[in-house]
């Protein structure tokens, strides 16, 4: 449903592009620029999360080395999240993930995939990042935590997993978002965005609240 952007640091690792148009993008900007003020400690954990939560939905794709790096590069994610420290091999590890993450038009399973291993790649990108000039904000990210349950949604409504986000389409993106749970998945992004603002380091505990506040992600 996103569109997509080449990976780099110019637009965003995979990110959002050229949005305005529809209720949809008004979300998803609102919902990006609140990330982007979050510490980058905070957006590793929310990425982190995000990910955690995608993913025991998206298994079926990966293949045991595949998931065996996710399992290496989450905890790289978290400890970064929680102590500030990114390990020397979090670059390597971003690398590995970047080339393992799924194609974006592969077919249904792999959509779920490709939001887990997508938010992977935020969280490591922005733990990797935090500190360099001209670092990006983590927000452009936002939209692929929120494509599984609104494509979810769009499934259910038209018989198709995503829509052109165009302006002929503005009716119906307005029809998804207003499904019950494609409005309990943006309230859990928000209460986790409000709960990590409110706490820049977060600690274990922390990082436990706001897996339990994303476990609604998948639908």
């Amino acid at each position: 449903m996103f569109a997509r952007c080449p990976r780099s640091y110019g637009c965003g690792a995979r990110g959002v592009v050229g949005w305005g148009i529809t209720t949809l993008d008004d979300l998803v900007a609102d919902l990006a620029w609140d990330i982007d003020r979050l510490s980058p400690r905070a957006a590793v954990a929310f990425y982190a999360a995000a990910c955690g939560a995608l993913r025991p939905r998206s298994g079926a794709w990966a293949s045991p080395p595949a998931d065996e790096l996710l399992d290496v590069a989450l905890a790289a994610a978290r400890a970064y999240a929680a102590t500030g420290v990114c390990g020397p091999a979090a670059a390597d590890l971003l690398a590995a993930v970047e080339e393992e993450t799924p194609d974006a038009d592969d077919p249904t399973p792999s959509g779920l995939a490709y939001g887990c291993w997508t938010c992977a790649d935020v969280a490591l990108r922005t733990a990797v990042g935090a500190g360099t000039p001209r670092a990006p904000g983590a927000g452009y990210g936002v939209g692929y935590a929120l494509d599984p349950v609104i494509s979810a949604a769009t499934q259910r409504l038209f018989g198709v997993a995503g829509l052109d986000n165009g302006p002929e389409d503005a009716a119906a993106l307005d029809a998804v978002l207003a499904e019950p749970d494609v409005l309990a998945g943006v309230a859990v992004v928000r209460d986790a965005v409000d709960h990590l603002a409110a706490h820049p380091e977060p600690d274990p505990a922390d990082l436990d609240t706001v897996a339990a506040l994303l476990s609604g992600l998948a639908p």
